[in-house]
């Protein structure tokens, strides 16, 4: 009896010469894209507003001028509540004596990370106030977009221990979706707009759209303010303080004291609402964040809270944080008089920075 021979054996299997040409092919265009693109800084200069993007302009504008006698650094509480023009005339200061250098959902990697990269410029001002709030010592709360495209490995495995930060880590690529949609739809509207003739769009954003370009929020909840309880919840979720968080803080504090910078913390007011559902809910919590900043070695602490306290009105807030523009103008007066009467600035001095 004839047997019909097997398509496949091991006695004819062979390896073709150029699989491992093919292998090593695949594998230099991934490290060229992941090195060239993924890990680079020049696609988030090209697209829209993102938090990369507001990073990297934030460490150039610091570089390119004269160092400040006041920086400010934190997040966008502290954005949008310390008005530098309104801080340098309540002072008597020249422009360009105040420098507003808060980044949106700036923690204290971004923080530490910028005042690393400026270090040159920003060590130099007398004064650094750090905007302080209790998300940035809870564990719980996640890394922001700035983490995921310039840490590495040390840093993921202080402070974000997860498979996809360490992923990240490795082949950056895994982490960058939102870029690499952002990057197509910018070259197909560019390619779109040569062949009709037409100006080119804006570029689309690469993430989160920055604070300018958010609707307004509404005074109360009626009008579509989320209840004050969602933030909460948010920031202290699963809170527990973090070492590896604060530790960034101490760096930058460590820097200052090298330069014989005066640091003040400042947790600028919420409104009254917050406060009372914070303390409700999270008071343990928020009493432990407050407790750890207070025990900062060489730092001045200003602790606002409630809107009331500071002569504020619901009216002087975008929502429950974040205090409007005529908010953080009477808000810039008061701290300007509280640093005079601290005595950490002298006013009335009108020569250049």
């Amino acid at each position: 009896m004839r047997y019909l021979s097997f398509i496949f054996s091991f006695d004819t299997l062979q390896l073709r010469p150029g699989w491992p040409r093919g292998l090593l092919l695949a594998l230099a265009l991934l490290a060229a894209i992941d090195f060239g693109v993924s890990r680079a800084d020049w696609p988030y200069r090209r697209l829209g507003p993102s938090y990369v993007k507001e990073f990297l302009c934030a460490v150039d504008r610091a570089n390119a001028g004269p160092p400040p006698r006041i920086v400010i650094v934190g997040d966008s509480r502290s954005q949008c509540g310390v008005i530098a023009g309104q801080l340098e005339a309540a002072l008597q200061w020249p422009p360009g004596s105040v420098q507003n250098d808060s980044l949106l959902t700036g923690d204290h990697y971004d923080n530490r990370l910028f005042y690393q990269r400026t270090r040159g410029t920003l060590s130099r001002a007398p004064v650094l106030i750090y905007a302080i709030d209790g998300f940035q010592w809870n564990a719980g709360f996640p890394m922001s977009e700035r983490f995921n495209h310039f840490a590495g490995v040390a840093d993921r495995w202080r402070l974000q221990r997860s498979p996809r930060s360490l992923l990240g880590a490795i082949f950056r690529t895994a982490q960058k979706g939102s870029m690499y949609r952002a990057l197509a739809a910018d070259g197909l509207a560019r390619t779109r707009a040569r062949l009709m003739g037409t100006a080119a769009p804006a570029p689309p954003s690469a993430g989160l759209i920055l604070a300018a370009e958010r609707e307004p929020l509404s005074l109360d909840e009626a009008h579509g303010l989320d209840p004050v309880g969602n933030l909460v919840e948010t920031w202290y979720k699963d809170f527990a303080l973090s070492p590896a968080r604060e530790a960034l803080l101490r760096d930058i504090l460590g820097w200052a004291a090298a330069s014989d910078q005066r640091v003040i913390l400042l947790q600028l007011p919420f409104r009254d609402a917050y406060v009372a559902e914070l303390k409700r809910t999270r008071a343990r919590e928020y009493e432990a964040y407050r407790q750890a900043a207070a025990a900062l070695p060489g730092t001045e602490l200003l602790a606002f809270e409630s809107a009331r306290d500071c002569g504020l009105t619901d009216a002087d807030f975008l929502d429950w944080n974040h205090l409007n523009k005529r908010g953080g103008t009477t808000f810039t007066r008061q701290l300007a008089a509280r640093l005079l009467a601290e005595g950490w600035v002298e006013g009335g001095d009108t020569t250049a920075p």
